[in-house]
Protein backbone atom coordinates (compact mmCIF):
# COMPACT_ATOMS: atom_id res chain seq x y z
CA UNK A 1 0.00 0.00 0.00
CA UNK A 2 1.59 3.21 -1.25
CA UNK A 3 0.20 6.20 0.64
CA UNK A 4 1.41 8.65 -2.02
CA UNK A 5 -0.40 6.76 -4.79
CA UNK A 6 -3.58 6.55 -2.74
CA UNK A 7 -3.44 10.26 -1.89
CA UNK A 8 -3.06 11.07 -5.60
CA UNK A 9 -6.00 8.79 -6.40
CA UNK A 10 -8.07 10.44 -3.66
CA UNK A 11 -7.44 13.82 -5.31
CA UNK A 12 -8.47 12.48 -8.72
CA UNK A 13 -11.62 10.90 -7.30
CA UNK A 14 -12.59 14.02 -5.39
CA UNK A 15 -12.19 16.18 -8.51
CA UNK A 16 -14.35 13.77 -10.50
CA UNK A 17 -16.88 13.71 -7.68
CA UNK A 18 -17.13 17.50 -7.70
CA UNK A 19 -17.50 17.66 -11.49
CA UNK A 20 -20.16 14.95 -11.62
CA UNK A 21 -22.06 16.44 -8.68
CA UNK A 22 -22.13 19.79 -10.48
CA UNK A 23 -23.37 18.08 -13.67
CA UNK A 24 -26.17 16.34 -11.76
CA UNK A 25 -27.28 19.56 -10.09
CA UNK A 26 -27.31 21.40 -13.43
CA UNK A 27 -29.23 18.57 -15.13
CA UNK A 28 -31.82 18.54 -12.33
CA UNK A 29 -32.21 22.31 -12.60
CA UNK A 30 -32.65 22.00 -16.36
CA UNK A 31 -35.24 19.24 -15.93
CA UNK A 32 -37.11 21.34 -13.41
CA UNK A 33 -37.17 24.35 -15.72
CA UNK A 34 -38.17 22.17 -18.68
CA UNK A 35 -41.07 20.73 -16.72
CA UNK A 36 -42.17 24.22 -15.68
CA UNK A 37 -42.07 25.50 -19.25
CA UNK A 38 -43.91 22.50 -20.73
CA UNK A 39 -46.69 22.80 -18.14
CA UNK A 40 -47.28 26.39 -19.26
CA UNK A 41 -47.52 25.57 -22.98
CA UNK A 42 -51.16 24.97 -23.89
CA UNK A 43 -51.77 21.81 -25.90
CA UNK A 44 -48.23 20.55 -25.40
CA UNK A 45 -47.67 16.93 -26.38
CA UNK A 46 -46.71 14.63 -23.48
CA UNK A 47 -44.81 12.35 -25.88
CA UNK A 48 -42.61 15.20 -27.03
CA UNK A 49 -42.00 16.22 -23.45
CA UNK A 50 -40.96 12.69 -22.49
CA UNK A 51 -38.68 12.34 -25.51
CA UNK A 52 -36.90 15.54 -24.47
CA UNK A 53 -36.63 14.53 -20.82
CA UNK A 54 -35.64 10.85 -21.14
CA UNK A 55 -32.01 11.36 -22.26
CA UNK A 56 -31.40 13.83 -19.45
CA UNK A 57 -32.92 11.50 -16.85
CA UNK A 58 -30.85 8.59 -18.20
CA UNK A 59 -27.68 10.66 -18.03
CA UNK A 60 -28.50 11.79 -14.51
CA UNK A 61 -29.05 8.17 -13.40
CA UNK A 62 -25.75 7.14 -14.99
CA UNK A 63 -23.93 10.01 -13.28
CA UNK A 64 -25.55 8.98 -9.98
CA UNK A 65 -24.08 5.48 -10.40
CA UNK A 66 -20.70 7.02 -11.10
CA UNK A 67 -20.95 9.07 -7.91
CA UNK A 68 -21.74 5.94 -5.88
CA UNK A 69 -18.72 4.15 -7.38
CA UNK A 70 -16.49 7.13 -6.55
CA UNK A 71 -17.82 7.31 -3.00
CA UNK A 72 -17.18 3.57 -2.58
CA UNK A 73 -13.60 4.03 -3.83
CA UNK A 74 -13.02 6.86 -1.35
CA UNK A 75 -14.30 4.61 1.45
CA UNK A 76 -11.93 1.84 0.31
CA UNK A 77 -9.02 4.30 0.39
CA UNK A 78 -9.89 5.25 3.97
CA UNK A 79 -10.27 1.58 4.93
CA UNK A 80 -6.89 0.73 3.41
CA UNK A 81 -8.13 -1.77 0.83
CA UNK A 82 -8.38 0.49 -2.22
CA UNK A 83 -5.95 -1.56 -4.30
CA UNK A 84 -7.56 -4.92 -3.43
CA UNK A 85 -9.99 -6.70 -5.78
CA UNK A 86 -13.37 -7.30 -4.12
CA UNK A 87 -13.70 -10.72 -5.79
CA UNK A 88 -10.30 -12.45 -5.58
CA UNK A 89 -8.52 -10.24 -3.01
CA UNK A 90 -5.55 -9.86 -5.34
CA UNK A 91 -3.94 -6.47 -5.91
CA UNK A 92 -5.56 -4.37 -8.63
CA UNK A 93 -2.78 -3.16 -10.95
CA UNK A 94 -2.02 0.54 -10.59
CA UNK A 95 -2.32 1.02 -14.32
CA UNK A 96 -5.98 -0.01 -14.06
CA UNK A 97 -6.61 2.29 -11.11
CA UNK A 98 -4.94 5.18 -12.91
CA UNK A 99 -7.30 4.72 -15.86
CA UNK A 100 -10.36 3.84 -13.79
CA UNK A 101 -9.78 5.07 -10.23
CA UNK A 102 -13.15 3.80 -9.01
CA UNK A 103 -12.42 0.20 -10.17
CA UNK A 104 -13.50 -2.40 -7.62
CA UNK A 105 -12.15 -5.46 -9.38
CA UNK A 106 -9.03 -6.54 -11.22
CA UNK A 107 -9.37 -6.93 -15.00
CA UNK A 108 -9.84 -10.70 -14.79
CA UNK A 109 -12.66 -10.54 -12.22
CA UNK A 110 -14.27 -7.60 -14.01
CA UNK A 111 -14.35 -9.58 -17.27
CA UNK A 112 -15.83 -12.59 -15.48
CA UNK A 113 -18.56 -10.41 -13.98
CA UNK A 114 -19.30 -8.86 -17.38
CA UNK A 115 -19.67 -12.31 -18.94
CA UNK A 116 -22.03 -13.40 -16.14
CA UNK A 117 -24.13 -10.28 -16.60
CA UNK A 118 -24.27 -10.51 -20.39
CA UNK A 119 -26.24 -13.77 -20.50
CA UNK A 120 -29.87 -14.00 -21.59
CA UNK A 121 -32.15 -11.72 -19.65
CA UNK A 122 -35.59 -12.59 -18.38
CA UNK A 123 -38.55 -10.41 -19.14
CA UNK A 124 -41.22 -9.73 -16.52
CA UNK A 125 -40.72 -13.04 -14.74
CA UNK A 126 -42.08 -15.01 -17.69
CA UNK A 127 -39.22 -17.49 -17.63
CA UNK A 128 -38.50 -16.69 -21.28
CA UNK A 129 -35.58 -14.69 -22.56
CA UNK A 130 -36.03 -11.74 -24.92
CA UNK A 131 -35.05 -13.97 -27.85
CA UNK A 132 -37.64 -16.61 -26.94
CA UNK A 133 -40.62 -14.28 -26.71
CA UNK A 134 -42.59 -14.37 -29.97
CA UNK A 135 -43.10 -11.09 -31.75
CA UNK A 136 -46.72 -10.21 -32.56
CA UNK A 137 -47.20 -8.07 -35.65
Amino acid sequence: MDIFFQNAQREVLMKRQATISKDVVEANQFLSSLMTVTKKVPGSDAGQELSAIYPIVSLTEFRGKQLKAIEAALVRIEAGDYETCLECNETIPRERLEVQPQARRCVSCSEKKSRRNSGPRRKWGSGKTHRQIPVMI
